[in-house]
């Protein structure tokens, strides 16, 4: 009989495994408990580290002079990745202006200094507004071709609109006899642009009766959500089609999303955070959609929420308190806590590439929840899950993020601060298992 392949590769010493249980028990007798996870990305430093933590305060003590982080194109030289970012957008923000001098040259007021950038963007709107309202303007059986093309292309030029309020002749409808998504608060359709840019046209659904819309049909209007086309689909599709991709950036984006709705004035509350609901753009950047949950958290005056507001949602992703707090209004309503623990679950997903609780039913996990079972899965120990980034500290996180009692979980902005400091990092980590891969997302 032939004996199982070894494809389980401890990342110290390079020993194979038939199963994870060997690997994890080689690790524990052969390396400790705490072995070094961190080693210095500096050629001529051997040091290594516990944690991130031990490994940023050994490059400000003994590297403080260094500068590893070079410009791939001028090879000019940084200490911090954050520097060279900042070098790298001041370089692409005169590419740009070259860009916009180019197609604005007929223009006799167009600024000649680059060195200005509110000047410029300043007349760049400017001429935007005056380009949309000559389009607008004009009769439909004219020649819309040329203002509609000058828009399209400061559009694609800037990513920047003069108006967030559309007329229906800026946006079209892509004919389809379906749309091209369904939840439970609206349909989405494909949409175009300018007549160039893809995007999306989300409608919400009447929740009225059917015969009461019929009659109110004369009277409203049709609104539709319009947002860009994010070609790469929702974020847990996303990393199984790039398994090598930067899954703690992608976190960090969709983090930093959640903190800005968090600390606007009144917080805003998503409501159903899951990987379905962050999409990830042409770029590769996780954006948080589909707020067909979201409320403004107002302190202290009641909103009147529907039975559809304070019930709908997935117990996947739900927090206790709106399982089991079913007699209690105030308690089954949505929050900022609550959110914060849906993003652990949606931090979940990245790492593992599955749903939470994935080995149960919709309607099992409501009832095995209901009955007191864990708030979290059991912990993945899978060597290739870890090589993503679910670690100790990672894992720490999430079950502060989905702590049972909604005031001792995890802010936004902690989260983020958190999650910059991995990402900082996160390059640095020692591979635990499987071949190094180049990774264009990070």
């Amino acid at each position: 009989m032939q004996s199982p392949l070894a494809c389980f590769e401890c990342g110290f010493c390079s020993r194979v495994f038939t199963n994870c249980v060997h690997l994890n028990h080689h690790m524990q007798a052969d390396h400790g408990p705490n072995p070094i996870t961190y080693r210095c990305p500096l050629q001529d430093c051997s040091c290594g580290t516990q944690d991130q933590a031990s490994l940023k305060a050994h490059l400000a003590l003994i590297h403080s002079s260094i500068r590893p982080y070079a410009c791939p194109i001028c090879s000019k030289a940084f200490k911090l990745r954050s520097h060279l970012r900042k070098h790298e957008q001041s370089r692409n923000h005169a590419a740009k202006f070259k860009q916009w001098a180019g197609f604005l040259e007929p223009s006799h007021d167009c600024p000649r200094n680059e060195s200005d950038p509110l000047n410029t963007y300043t007349f760049i709107r400017t001429k935007m507004q005056q380009l949309r309202e000559e389009y607008l303007a004009l009769s439909p059986l004219s020649d819309a071709t040329k203002p509609l093309e000058s828009l399209s292309d400061l559009y694609s030029l800037t990513g920047y609109y003069p108006s967030i309020v559309l007329d229906q002749r800026e946006v079209t409808i892509v004919p389809n006899p379906h749309p091209i998504g369904e939840g439970g608060f609206g349909e989405c359709w494909k949409g175009i642009f300018l007549g160039n840019h893809s995007v999306a046209m989300k409608c919400a659904r009447s929740l009225v009766p059917e015969e009461t819309a019929i009659r109110r049909t004369s009277r409203e209007l049709e609104l539709y959500l319009v947002s860009p086309w994010m070609v790469n689909g929702d974020a847990r599709e996303f990393v199984n089609r790039h398994p090598d991709v930067n899954r703690v950036v992608l976190i960090l984006q969709a983090a930093k999303g959640l903190c800005y709705l968090h600390t606007c004035n009144p917080a805003i509350v998503h409501g159903d955070l899951k990987a379905a609901n962050v999409l990830i753009s042409k770029l590769g950047e996780a954006r948080i959609a589909d707020f067909g949950l979201s409320r403004r958290a107002i302190t202290g005056i009641s909103l009147g929420y529907s039975d559809t507001w304070r019930l709908a949602g997935n117990a996947r992703w739900q927090a206790p308190e709106l399982l089991l707090g079913l007699d209690d209004e105030k308690q089954e309503r949505r929050t900022i806590e609550s959110d914060m623990f849906a993003f652990g679950r949606f931090m979940i997903e990245i790492y593992t590439g599955e749903i939470p609780f994935s080995n149960f039913s919709d309607f099992a996990v409501l009832v095995s929840l209901a009955r007191g079972m864990r708030l979290l899965p059991i912990r993945p120990t899978e060597p290739e899950v870890v090589s993503r980034g679910l670690d100790d500290d990672a894992w720490k996180l999430i079950t502060e993020c989905c702590h049972e009692e909604p005031a001792h979980r995890l802010p936004a902005q902690a989260l983020v601060s958190w999650l910059e400091d991995r990402a900082q990092v996160e390059h640095y980590r020692l591979p635990r298992a499987g071949p190094i891969r180049y990774n264009p997302y990070m």
